[in-house]
């Protein structure tokens, strides 16, 4: 399982859960609302601020 690393915080990536109907990728509209969730310290999954402490 591989990891991606933002900012100092690990998160997985959402892709194992998902369905194989889907793609791999984000589209361009979801990554600039993720990267904005990430700027602002917010889980892109949820939206709350459920990251944990970058230890």
């Amino acid at each position: 399982m591989r990891q991606h690393t933002i900012l100092g915080y690990t998160c997985t990536p959402p892709r194992e859960n998902r369905q194989a109907a889907e793609p791999p990728t984000h589209s361009h509209k979801e990554k600039k609302i993720i990267i904005k969730l990430i700027k602002h310290k917010r889980n892109p999954e949820t939206g709350q601020r459920a990251f944990p402490n970058p230890a």
